[in-house]
């Protein structure tokens, strides 16, 4: 028995209990194997276990048909999800093409800026054109002076060359003359005798110093008013006047026709602002062609009667 039990491994050897006497009789027998030992538990036990187990495994097999049905259902719940992101993302980019939209009227804005812009932006101003008798002999404000009788007028300081305009009312002398520093005679602008009207000029042919004053001889009341010499007239081709002149010239060279109805001396000089050149010196009436350079430049007549110049 011992040796039986130690081969199936249930039931150990154990020494014996003086304590424990074994019955003895009729009814007894070799101990009883424990029920769960005996085969004809043991086998039907293990059969039961393998058909419950054959049926668990049979039992899953009914679970796995409805699976495609029950991964169906899933699977369409899980493409609605996956439709819905979609969805989502159409609407994301909706946004964005709303945005992209609403981007387009600030470009639109833009665009309609840059005009505005254009408009308020100021353009370049155009090159002044150069005053080449600005840039000869100066500019400065009129001075005007008027008396009478014999006085002197100071020439304000910066003033080198000038434009002079005088008028006398009296019967004798009428004479205008330049001074330095030093008060010496530097030019005899007007020698007339009685009423006087007319333009003459200081400085212009930079042959002498900017006068300080101007010495006036009269009998009667006079007027001084002086100009720069970029303010004198510029007629054109045809150039006219009565008495002492000065005229601007701008035109290209050509012939000068010249006529003189005067009885006293008639003098033309024409000057650029260098030395002047002397193209009439007569005395009385005149008639005459002339050769003339090309402007811009000045046009000096002395005379006492009317004249005309035309240039061709």
């Amino acid at each position: 028995m011992a040796s039986e039990d130690s081969t199936k491994g249930t039931i150990m050897a154990q020494p014996p209990n003086p304590h424990f006497h074994t019955p003895i009789g009729p009814g007894s027998a070799k101990p009883k194997r424990p029920w769960f030992k005996k085969k004809r538990f043991v086998i039907p036990g293990a059969l039961v276990v393998l058909a419950g187990f054959g049926g668990a495994l049979a039992g899953d097999e009914p679970a796995t048909e409805p699976r495609p049905v029950a991964v169906t259902t899933p699977t369409v719940a899980s493409e609605s999800p996956s439709a819905a992101p979609k969805k989502s993302e159409s609407a994301a980019t909706e946004p964005t093409a709303t945005t992209e939209k609403a981007d387009t009227p600030v470009a639109t804005s833009t665009v309609e800026d840059t005009p505005s812009v254009e408009e308020t932006t100021p353009e370049p101003e155009p090159e002044l054109a150069v005053d080449p008798y600005a840039v000869r002999y100066g500019t400065f404000d009129v001075v005007e002076e008027s008396g009478s009788g014999d006085s002197i007028v100071a020439v304000p300081e910066g003033i080198t060359a000038a434009l002079v305009t005088a008028t006398h009312t009296g019967s004798r002398n009428f004479v205008i003359q330049s001074l330095d520093a030093n008060n010496e005679v530097r030019d005899l602008l007007v020698n007339e005798i009685g009423p006087y009207s007319g333009t003459v000029d200081f400085g212009v042919t930079g042959w002498s110093d900017a006068p300080s004053m101007l010495q006036i001889k009269a009998d009667g009341a006079w007027t001084i008013t002086l100009s720069p010499v970029g303010t004198a007239p510029a007629p054109g081709a045809d150039l006219s006047g009565t008495g002492d002149s000065i005229l601007r010239y701008e035109g290209a060279a050509g012939i000068a026709t010249v006529n003189h109805a005067g009885e006293s001396n008639f003098v033309i000089h024409f000057t650029d602002g260098t030395s002047p050149d002397l193209l009439v010196n007569e005395i009385g009436a005149y008639s005459g062609e002339i050769p003339i350079k090309s402007g811009p430049a000045l046009i000096a007549v002395k005379a006492d009667g009317d004249w005309t110049i035309t240039i061709t």
